[in-house]
């Protein structure tokens, strides 16, 4: 990759959710450490916020900034990952940084993924920590999701969003299709040179998360169904399940009935008729949730709108 094709050395994304208070001091720490290690960096700030109480904080640190920042304000809240890949086609370096704006981890934890590259050679480098940041659920999910591909190491397996990507790889994802990208998951797609580096992490200094109960569950059933067949998958195995218990308690009370005479129950007739229903019922369900993200993808979605870009 030939530096002298792009204006920065590195690029950072910062996706931002009412974090109002905060993106000053991002601001003021991003350039300690690239001062430290004597290169120079864009910041790019994505307002994804439902209120943009922020985005007059993000107009007044670019307008009292030098000119490697960016500010951009999207037109509703798309969800990090959607954010952040907006944040993407703003990049003007070889390698790009992804970290959240809860300053969770410290941006001087950079350090750690740039000599992990460099030792390494590898497309991508992700932190990660000892602390869970959303529970021990959402993690675990998040790993197998990521971890779903073929030939993939558990160990390599992308669990934070602070990432070093190769700008290649960050072209690869402004081409996604969909509508919801889960960039860890796209990224499984084109390499497996995936290298993880311990960070330190701290508690978040945000009193509002993006995650609440209603955007996890939208998260996951998005990964579900857009980048696993496994729901589909699931219930195939079940169905054959209980065909074959079905049936063996069909021939169960066939040859009851045959040696012993014993009556007919209409109490079990009816209980596997319900359950049978609901199992078909749950199933075509299932197949409703494909569909309709089969529709919103074959009605063009956006990714993401922008609505005022500043730098």
């Amino acid at each position: 990759m030939n530096r002298e094709n792009f204006k920065y050395d590195y690029a950072v994304v910062v996706p931002v959710y009412e974090a109002e208070d905060l993106v000053f001091e991002i601001a003021e720490e991003m350039e300690k450490l690239f001062h430290t290690l004597n290169k120079s960096y864009q910041l790019i700030f994505v307002d994804d916020s439902k209120k943009f109480t922020t985005w007059p904080f993000l107009k007044k640190l670019v307008n009292d900034s030098k000119e490697n920042i960016t500010a951009v304000r999207l037109s509703r809240n798309y969800g990090q990952h959607n954010a952040t890949v907006c944040g993407f086609s703003f990049v003007d370096a070889p390698w790009v940084v992804t970290i959240d704006d809860d300053l969770e981890i410290p941006p001087n934890e950079i350090k750690k993924l740039i000599q992990c590259q460099l030792e390494t050679n590898a497309d991508v480098v992700s932190g990660v920590y000892d602390r869970v940041k959303r529970g021990k659920l959402f993690n675990y999910f998040n790993k197998q999701f990521v971890n779903s591909g073929k030939n993939i190491k558990k160990e390599k397996s992308t669990l934070s969003s602070f990432r070093l990507i190769k700008k290649e790889l960050v072209d690869e994802l402004l081409k996604f299709p969909h509508h919801f990208v889960y960039i860890d998951r796209v990224l499984m797609w084109y390499t497996q040179s995936i290298e993880e580096v311990e960070v330190k992490n701290q508690p978040t200094k945000k009193s509002i998360s993006g995650y609440s109960g209603n955007a996890v569950f939208g998260f996951f059933s998005n990964v579900l169904f857009f980048f696993s067949s496994f729901p589909i998958r699931a219930m195939t195995y079940i169905a054959f399940l209980i065909s074959i218990l079905t049936f063996l308690f069909g021939m169960q009370k066939l040859l009851a009935k045959i040696l012993f005479d014993s009556p007919t129950g209409y109490a079990s007739i009816i209980v596997t008729i319900l359950f049978s229903t609901s199992l078909i019922l749950f199933a075509l369900g299932l197949i409703g949730e494909y569909l309709r993200r089969i529709f919103a993808v074959l009605n063009n979605q956006p990714v993401y709108q922008i609505k005022e870009v500043i730098k």
